[in-house]
Formats: C-alpha cells, sequence, structure tokens
C-alpha cells in the first residue's frame, strides 16, 4: 500500500510540475525582436494626421513612446506609427486598436515587430472603426495589456 501511495505522489508531482512549467514559461524564441526598428515615414503628412497619444504601461510594464494615427484618402488607408518607441519583451505581442484598455473589442494589426524605434502599420480604411481609439501592446499568448496610448482627436 505505501508504495502505491508513493507512486502515485510521483505522478501528481511530476503533472504538476509539466503543467505549471509550461503555464508559466516563456521562451526566448516568441519574444519581439529588439533591433531598434526604423520603419519609413515617408508620405505622412501632418495634414493627414487624424489622432495621436502617448503610452502608459499596464500590468506592471513599461511601454512609452507616442502613436500617431494618419488617413491617405488617395490610397484609403490609415498608417498608425509609434514613434521614439520602446517596451517590455514578452511572447507574442501584438498591436491592437481597441475600445478600451481590456481589448473587449479591437482590430489586430499584427505582431510588435520591435521593442524599440519608429513602427509603422497601414490598414485598409474598411478595418477602421472610429470607436476603437486606444492602441493596446496585447500579449496575446497571455491576455494581458503591456501598454495603452489613448487617441485624441488632432
Amino acid at each position: 500500500m505505501h508504495g502505491r501511495k508513493q507512486k502515485w505522489i510521483y505522478i501528481y508531482t511530476l503533472l504538476a510540475v509539466v503543467v505549471f512549467g509550461s503555464a508559466v514559461s516563456c521562451g526566448t524564441e516568441d519574444n519581439v525582436p529588439t533591433e531598434t526598428a526604423t520603419d519609413s515615414t515617408e508620405g505622412l503628412l501632418a495634414e493627414n494626421l487624424v489622432s495621436s497619444g502617448s503610452f502608459e504601461g499596464d500590468t506592471g510594464h513599461t511601454v512609452e513612446g507616442s502613436a500617431e494615427l494618419f488617413f491617405n484618402s488617395e490610397t484609403n488607408t490609415y498608417s498608425l506609427v509609434l514613434d521614439e518607441f520602446t517596451s517590455d519583451n514578452g511572447p507574442r505581442l501584438n498591436v491592437y486598436l481597441a475600445t478600451n484598455s481590456s481589448a473587449s473589442s479591437f482590430t489586430d494589426l499584427g505582431p510588435l515587430t520591435s521593442t524599440n524605434g519608429t513602427l509603422r502599420y497601414d490598414f485598409p480604411a474598411s478595418q477602421f472603426n472610429p470607436a476603437r481609439d486606444n492602441v493596446l501592446i496585447w500579449c496575446v499568448q497571455f491576455g494581458i495589456n503591456f501598454g495603452t496610448a489613448a487617441l485624441t482627436a488632432n
């Protein structure tokens, strides 16, 4: 009887280590590149600036810089520029335009391409929703917000 009990304790301990370890581990292979981004802002005119805001960190993370949203009527596209941007690193960080900082309604603009520099995300006007006036750096893997820039009209 004693051997059987030890066997179950061993199995439960091993199972707990595997489950807890996989839930907590963040392999660096999922992290965002840290090289400084220098995406082009060519063609973005000041008179086409729709809204802008400054980042503030969330959930204990540091995110800084500005977010600027431009509209190009000739191409019917929006461009979101993250300027002088820095962010803590993490697994599967994406850029969202959302209605609030908890991403209850959002447009996913794609993966964060770098944790610092100037980053540009272009998207068609058909994806634009004026109610989504918050730019989030969202950790998809853990469902948490690293930082928000609340956009205000210019």
